[in-house]
């Protein structure tokens, strides 16, 4: 994805949270996927890149469902320039867990 913003000489306001930042930005998003065992353990990697900047996050996860009740494993990677669009996950990287029952 892509995004130019139009009339950007024209923005002068001291409250315009995009002042200062470039008028044209351009990104990737990805999501791979796989289930296995007949869809009861489900891997998956979210992966978001912002191409001008060289920041990125990635995000793995692990799902293992049996009968009512799941478990999920997730983390989230943080890479690249600080003060990028993605810089505000620059030092949160996390894991987290999860169990959710169904009755």
């Amino acid at each position: 994805a892509g995004t130019y913003r139009l009339m950007d000489e024209g923005v002068s306001s001291a409250y315009d949270v995009e002042k200062g930042s470039d008028a044209f930005s351009s990104n990737l998003t990805a999501i791979l996927s796989e289930s296995l065992f007949k869809d009861a353990l489900k891997l998956e990697a979210t992966m978001l890149w912002e191409i001008g900047e060289g920041d990125f996050l990635i995000i793995p996860s692990a799902a293992y469902a049996a009968g009512d009740a799941e478990l999920r494993l997730s983390a989230g990677i943080f890479g690249g320039d600080a003060s990028g669009p993605l810089g505000q996950y620059a030092e949160s990287s996390y894991v987290k867990a999860a169990i959710k029952y169904e009755f």
